[in-house]
C-alpha cells in the first residue's frame, strides 16, 4: 500500500481520498476474479501507467490497485521496504518505511505528493 493511506498509518496528518495498492499482475488477475474488479490495462498517463488498473467502489473508501506501476516511464515501482501497520480492526497491512515513502512522494512529483513528503519529514509527522 501506497499514497496517502500509508502517509497516514505513518502519522501525517494528511486527508486519505482513496486507497492504493501495488501488486502483481498475477495477484491482481487473483484479486480481479475473486472480487470482480474489471481490471484493465493502465492508461496512458504520461506519469502512471500500470499493466492492470481498477478501482473498487464496494469499501467506504474506494480501493484502486495497479499492477506492475511504472512513473514516468521507468522502472515498475517495487517498494523494497514492508513495515507491518495495524488497522482498527487488528489487520496487518504493509507499507513502505518513512524513507521509502518519502522518496516514492518524490518520485510521484505532484504537488500533493510533495506536501505528503513533507509531512513525513516534520517531527511527530
Amino acid at each position: 500500500m501506497i499514497g496517502s493511506t500509508a502517509a497516514m498509518l505513518h502519522g501525517a496528518a494528511t486527508e486519505v481520498a482513496d486507497v492504493d495498492v501495488l501488486l502483481s499482475v498475477g495477484d491482481g488477475d487473483m484479486l480481479d476474479n475473486e472480487l470482480s474488479l474489471g481490471l484493465q490495462p493502465g492508461s496512458g498517463d504520461p506519469v502512471f501507467r500500470s499493466a492492470r488498473y481498477g478501482r473498487w467502489m464496494e469499501p467506504p473508501v474506494p480501493v484502486e490497485f495497479m499492477a506492475a506501476l511504472r512513473v514516468r516511464g521507468g522502472d515498475m515501482l517495487a517498494p523494497r521496504t514492508r513495515v507491518p501497520m495495524a488497522l482498527f480492526d487488528g489487520t496487518i497491512i504493509y507499507v513502505p518505511d518513512r524513507a521509502e515513502l518519502i522518496a516514492i512522494f518524490e518520485l510521484f512529483g505532484r504537488d500533493k505528493d510533495w506536501a505528503r513528503a513533507e509531512l513525513l519529514r516534520a517531527p511527530g509527522g
